[in-house]
């Protein structure tokens, strides 16, 4: 083993492929050999036979360093040593050196001794080994428990550098590099309990200790014409917005006046006699030139006096547009901008229709209609234009934005300008001023007042407005409503017609969803735990309700929730009692037996007997947040009991959050350092739209409780985007239960819930998959209902499973879910939701895991992903479920005998016939149950190869 110089260092690195390792010093002693043989399974993949390709970057603290070293060695790749030398920083001894002398072997080792850089502060030497190992990594593997701690030269930090590689493309000659990402999840001494909190973002899969997760980073490297090529203004884009227009109207006018009068002057003094007259008058002819008086083409005048001419001409067309646009208003001139930009695409347009009839080929170019239309112009409205005016975003693409604005001195009509929107004045609600977007042919159209009541009105204006437009294609409107009271009302108010388009969406509906609904991130078994709620806004009980809705088990004792409100939320909480009783065991019962019994067993049924508390708790929040985790507060005595926290912070302003929660965090991490093994984890809603920002205060907080994760959530540029509205990702799996139901229940009974479009799509698809046919095309009489049912099930088996290879089939299921999503009222949709996000509960209960795969897996393993015991339990779990979600939303059971007769009219009373316990449930309503379960891991394969492109081994 020998040292080497910084020169030596760069030369042993060429034409090399470097691997960079950072890890935690205190990994636990029995995890030890599983980690050691998953270090040595990934590099021999990363390696691939080829050792004298790589070179292993790393420091030599004790743990992971020397763990990551040892198996490198091993297979024989060069590693480099950063070792951190006391004689240069007498401060940071470690003993480095001391555990170099002590190594077996020393062979395929090299020492690199960390010196100062040039930098603009003092570095600790943990900082310049971060820069040294990623600087040059292609590949950087983490043992790493997923907790920003906030302190700089931990493992964190070089995950940070590694990820900050990652840069957009700007010109397609850029260069594209990849790098990746191993991270394996390791508890510590500290930290028994790894996180995924970094990863939430990333495709749901099972996550549990000593599991690999895998991040490619793509970073572009530009040229120098790419340099040179960023600095021109982009006006398409609207990359400067402001001085663009300060260009236009001042900077323009003025270098066009100075062009007029240097070249007059020069050109015509250049020609006359050289005295002081001349060259007085030479100023007088020029001026003349800006006013195009005297600005006839004289052959006697040189070309000076030619070109200024000219320059005189376009300044006064400047002028005259500059003073059109100030005369006729703003919005006049964006109107105009509109008019013209419709005229263009309808133009290009037929264009494309005279195309298509030469070449006999369909061509519908997504441009010809490519702007979308909000109504309404606030920080939500901002937050969407700005995202769909973003080139980057997948959907839009940087499409044109026109907005609706009832308020002329709204604070955001110079942004939503700069962002390139036309923007009309108008009222939500009225036809004349909605007419003005054109509306019916754009290609989204967002309501997002600031008034949900003016949301709803808006909607039903649309409704009413588009019955008269025969060629109305548009199938994505969205608007934002909370009150459970006004969606009901607007279900029942707007034709079929725009049921189809229409999609109603709430930010705290949105964000509590996401924040359960791939829980657990990374947990093991059981699931129970408690969940502590600091305010009870829209996004307080958004989270309250969802975590009654989503965590439903059967085997585990029931989670706590504890909630505490300020005072400015006490009404928000009586209402909420009075609203939901049952959830407290000691209001009064209902006097409705029937409702009891249900209501028993769908809340408190099957548990122990200290689970029978109220499902909700609620406590005023202390004047002083440090009393939350005092030795006898509520807090800790749950903690004390379950061992595992989710703690959400959500008060009304993310600041108020954030205080809360540093108030908080150094008594939870004093109780987490002296019990490792607890499950602590935190959430700050942080709302305002900075994410630079939200990440420095997530850093900050972090350093607080550095073994606790901490994670902002709620920020408006990513809840008000594109994709966390329209939520395809998470919709994916609740369309596919839903298609799953239809097939099975309603396909060719010709109900009200019919949609000629799907059943025109699966008679195609039948004729594919030959299993279809028993189920759906015999017509055996012999069958009994039960048997066409079961072999129903396994065409559908089939279908799902031919649809992971066969990409007709794969397009016709796309356009099922799609058509039968689109036929569902808003009702039905949410219903499916809800049972889409309790798979996760189900599968993570079970312990079902599944790996990333470039093969199909075969049929018989989604067989085996049950076992007959695990389906009748999850087939319990999940009428509880349903039950829940049904009486939270104010269903009651109904008693009688005439329901087949009055189904419907039972059912706009919001009585339900199926509202029982299991046990009294008919055998073939349980059985429904049953399927839904049977089709989990076909939902999953498929949801993975449509959202993201890959198959699953399960």
């Amino acid at each position: 083993m020998h040292s080497i110089s910084s020169q030596e260092f760069k030369r042993l690195l060429k034409n090399k492929t470097v691997i960079g390792h950072s890890g935690h010093q205190d990994i636990l002693i029995n995890d030890i050999p599983a980690i050691r043989e998953k270090v040595h399974l990934k590099l021999e993949e990363i390696v691939n036979g080829k050792p004298e390709n790589f070179i292993l970057i790393t420091g030599f603290a004790k743990g992971a360093d020397e763990l990551v070293a040892n198996q490198a060695a091993s297979l024989g790749v060069v590693v480099i040593l950063l070792i951190i030398d006391e004689k240069i920083f007498p401060s940071y001894g470690q003993g480095d050196l001391e555990r170099v002398d002590k190594l077996e072997s020393k062979e395929n080792y090299t020492i690199l001794k960390i010196k100062p850089l040039k930098s603009d502060r003092d570095q600790t030497p943990y900082e310049i080994l971060n820069e040294i190992l990623t600087f040059k990594s292609s590949h950087l593997i983490t043992l790493w428990d997923g907790i920003d701690t906030g302190k700089l030269g931990g493992t964190w930090h070089a995950v940070k550098k590694f990820k900050n590689k990652s840069s957009a493309k700007s010109f397609f000659w850029d260069r594209k590099v990849q790098y990746t990402l191993h991270h394996l999840y390791t508890a510590r001494e500290k930290n028994a309990i790894p996180s995924a909190q970094s990863y939430l973002n990333h495709p749901i899969i099972p996550r549990s200790k000593h599991d690999w997760e895998t991040t490619i980073i793509t970073a572009y490297y530009k040229n120098l014409i790419t340099k040179a090529c960023k600095r021109l203004p982009r006006f398409g884009r609207n990359v400067f917005p402001i001085s663009t227009g300060i260009f236009l109207r001042f900077l323009l006018p003025l270098f066009l006046v100075c062009c007029v009068l240097v070249l007059g002057v020069t050109g015509h003094y250049g020609i006359e006699e050289k005295t002081w007259n001349e060259f007085l008058n030479s100023i007088f002819f020029s001026a003349n030139l800006i006013t195009l008086d005297g600005s006839i083409f004289d052959k006697t005048y040189n070309w000076q006096v030619q070109v200024a001419r000219i320059l005189g001409g376009s300044f006064t067309v400047v002028v005259f547009f500059i003073a059109l646009y100030f005369a006729s208003g703003k919005e006049v001139f964006y109107r105009f901008l509109f008019f013209k930009f419709r005229l263009w695409n309808r133009f290009k347009g037929g264009v494309s229709a005279f195309i298509s009839w030469v070449s006999f080929r369909n061509l519908n170019p997504k441009w010809t209609n490519s702007f979308a239309v909000v109504v309404g112009l606030n920080e939500m409205a901002y937050d969407i234009l700005k995202d769909l005016r973003n080139p980057s975003t997948i959907d839009t693409k940087g499409v044109k934005v026109v907005v609706l604005n009832p308020d002329p001195s709204s604070a955001f009509v110079g942004l939503a300008r700069n962002e390139g929107a036309w923007i009309i004045d108008g009222m939500p609600t009225n036809s004349a001023s909605l007419k003005k977007t054109y509306f019916q042919k754009a290609l989204q159209v967002f309501v997002v007042t600031n008034c949900e009541e003016e949301n709803v009105r808006c909607v039903m204006e649309l409704d009413q407005m588009i019955s008269n437009i025969k060629k109305h294609k548009n199938e994505d409107w969205f608007v934002h409503i909370q009150d459970r009271k006004l969606k009901q009302l607007l279900q029942q108010s707007i034709s079929g017609r725009t049921n189809y388009a229409l999609t109603v969406f709430s930010h705290a509906d949105n964000t509590a969803r996401r924040m359960f609904a791939g829980f657990p991130e990374l947990r093991e078994t059981p699931l129970s735990f408690a969940i502590t709620i600091v305010g009870f806004g829209s996004l307080g009980r958004s989270l309250a309700l969802k975590s009654i809705q989503q965590l439903v088990f059967s085997k585990f004792p029931l989670p706590r929730i504890l909630v505490f409100y300020p005072y400015s939320d006490a009404k928000a909480v009586e209402d909420f009692k009075k609203e939901y009783p049952y959830l407290f065991k000691e209001s009064e019962n209902h006097k409705d037996i029937n409702f009891n019994r249900v209501m028993d067993w769908t809340f408190y049924g099957e548990q122990d007997e200290g689970s029978t508390s109220d499902r909700i708790n609620f406590y005023p929040l202390p004047l002083i947040p440090q009393q939350l985790t005092h030795p006898h507060s509520p807090l800790i005595r749950y903690l004390s009991y379950f061992k595992k926290l989710k703690f959400f912070s959500c008060l009304h302003s993310g600041l108020e959050s954030a205080s809360i929660l540093t108030s908080i965090l150094p008594g939870l991490e004093r109780i987490k350092l002296e019990n490792p093994n607890y499950d602590l984890q935190a959430y700050c809603f942080y709302n305002f739209p900075d994410e630079k920002e939200e990440v420095y205060l997530e850093q900050k907080i972090n350093a607080l409780a550095p073994h606790i994760p901490v994670k902002c959530f709620g920020n408006y540029l990513y809840e008000f985007s594109c994709k966390a509205i329209q939520n395809k990702e998470a919709d994916h799996l609740a369309k596919q239960i839903a298609l799953w139901y239809y097939l099975l229940y309603d396909y060719g009974n010709r109900s009200v819930r019919t949609s000629l479009e799907v059943e025109k799509w699966f008679t195609k698809l039948i004729s594919k998959v030959k299993a279809l046919k028993v189920g759906y095309v015999s017509n055996n009489e012999a069958l009994t209902y039960d048997e066409e049912l079961k072999h129903k099930i396994d065409g559908l088996k089939n279908l799902w499973f031919q649809a992971l290879s066969d990409s007709y089939v794969l397009e016709g299921m796309e356009m099922m879910m799609r058509y039968c999503w689109k036929s569902l009222s808003e009702t039905d949709r949410e219903g499916n939701r809800q049972a889409a996000d309790h798979l996760w509960i189900k599968v993570t209960a079970y312990g079902k895991k599944w790996v990333v795969s470039d093969q199909v897996p075969e049929k018989a393993s989604f067989e085996k992903f049950w076992s007959k015991k695990e389906v009748e339990d999850l087939g319990l779990i999940e009428h509880r479920r349903w039950n829940a979600m049904k009486i939270l939303d104010g269903w009651r059971p109904f008693v009688g005998k005439d329901w087949k007769t009055y189904k419907e009219t039972y059912k706009a009373q919001k009585l339900h016939n199926l509202l029982v316990t299991f046990n009294d449930l008919p055998a073939n309503e349980q059985f429904k149950d049953y399927h839904q379960i049977e089709g989990i891991p076909y939902f999953i394969s498929l949801m993975y190869l449509d959202q993201y492109g890959n198959q699953i081994l399960i």
